[in-house]
């Protein structure tokens, strides 16, 4: 065997071309696939979303139509509203002058009425006394009415109104504030008393 063979190519030379250009085909194409990909992604995602804004926009569009309604019944009720109101202020009224005047009368001797309050269905009145049984008597006489539902004492204080030098000075004199539910139904039918 021959120790050494001299290389002989009889092959023409013949240069490999490299693949750069098919590669940046296939990549091209690739990323084009990508883009796509997520496009379409952000575009189905947007549709949906923009779906459900549309809903949410017909939902306040008929809130909104369902306001705007109800505003022009107001306004065109207005004058309807105004007469039945005044109607329910009319049939309202009572005569709490009746009640002041009954109040009035059943005080005790050397006894007034220092103050009246009236609000809802409550009368609030502060009365001076000569003497602390003067206070149960009155409330009883006050609870007996025909006018009243509940009376009530809510306080009860001393004062003395004399001066020191004066025979007096040591006779108290009991301020009372009471509370007295009244009858409206009764006030309503009693007779109007001038004032």
């Amino acid at each position: 065997m021959p120790e050494h063979l001299p290389d002989i190519n009889l092959l023409p030379s013949y240069e490999r071309q490299t693949n750069t250009g098919s590669r940046l085909f296939f990549g091209f194409i690739i990323v084009i696939f990508l883009l796509y990909g997520v496009l379409g992604f952000y575009y189905f995602s947007l549709k949906s979303t923009l779906s459900d804004e549309k809903e949410n926009v017909e939902i306040l569009t008929e809130k909104a139509d369902a306001l705007h309604a109800n505003i022009a019944q107001f306004s065109n009720d207005d004058a309807t509203n105004l007469a039945d109101i005044a109607h329910f202020l009319e049939a309202q009224d009572i005569h709490t002058s009746v009640f002041i005047e009954e109040a009035v009368d059943l005080l005790p001797a050397k006894s007034h009425l220092n103050s009246f309050s009236y609000g809802g269905q409550t009368a609030g009145m502060s009365i001076q006394f000569e003497k602390m049984n003067d206070v149960a008597d009155y409330t009883e006489d006050v609870h007996q009415s025909a006018f009243t539902i509940d009376t009530k004492v809510n306080d009860v204080t001393t004062s003395y109104p004399g001066e020191s030098d004066s025979v007096f000075a040591d006779d108290p004199k009991y301020n009372a504030n009471f509370s007295v539910e009244l009858d409206k139904q009764q006030l309503k039918g009693a007779e109007k008393v001038d004032e």
